[in-house]
């Protein structure tokens, strides 16, 4: 076997025409893959490297209208414990999307996810931003999963019988907007909830 140092490169193309790798990157946003070099015949694994995460890719042409989308959070209660990390989905939806079906039974239409997007704690009485969008240091940087985007609210940063809502700002091809949420208040309490 023959050994030469140096650096070694590999370059590929991602198709997002194969129907499996399109339904995960619209599903979750990203494809993680596990780069393995092996022998020509496949046989000998020299190395493996580091998981390479794809994400689709973004089409800045594009104009992006965001009258059609809307944005819908989950997982909030009226009503939580200053000691609680709730969970809380966001649902961005495109109504323009050329994936909706019409069909005669209810289906639950699973939305997009948004390569940058974040949330932010709003208090609805004095409409004072308590925990802001944080696009340097990510902080407030929305996750996604298979079941669509998400983040962890701990309500200890929160200040007890104040209400509060959750904003969301999307950032599409470099044209961002927020999203004011109109509805899902939650108060922060000692008091356990019902």
């Amino acid at each position: 076997m023959n050994f030469s140092t140096g650096v070694y490169s590999a370059s590929f193309t991602v198709p997002d025409t194969d129907s499996v790798l399109k339904e995960e990157l619209i599903k979750s946003g990203s494809v993680i893959f596990t780069p393995i070099w092996t022998s020509l015949d496949n046989s000998v694994a020299y190395f493996t490297g580091s998981s390479l995460t794809v994400h689709a890719a973004e089409r800045a042409n594009k104009v992006i209208d965001f009258k059609n989308y809307v944005v819908t959070t989950s997982g909030l209660q009226t009503l939580h414990r200053i000691d609680e990390s709730v969970l809380v989905r966001v649902n961005v939806f495109d109504y323009s999307s050329p994936n909706i079906k019409l069909v005669k039974r209810p289906i639950e239409l699973s939305g997009i996810v948004v390569r940058k997007a974040y949330y932010q704690v709003r208090d609805i009485e004095t409409n004072e931003i308590v925990i802001p969008f944080d696009e340097t240091y990510c902080s407030s940087k929305l996750s996604s999963d298979y079941d669509g985007m998400y983040f962890t609210l701990d309500t200890t940063n929160l200040t007890k019988e104040r209400s509060y809502a959750i904003d969301v700002m999307v950032n599409v091809g470099g044209t961002q907007k927020i999203f004011k949420s109109v509805s899902n208040a939650f108060k922060i309490s000692d008091t356990q909830p019902v």
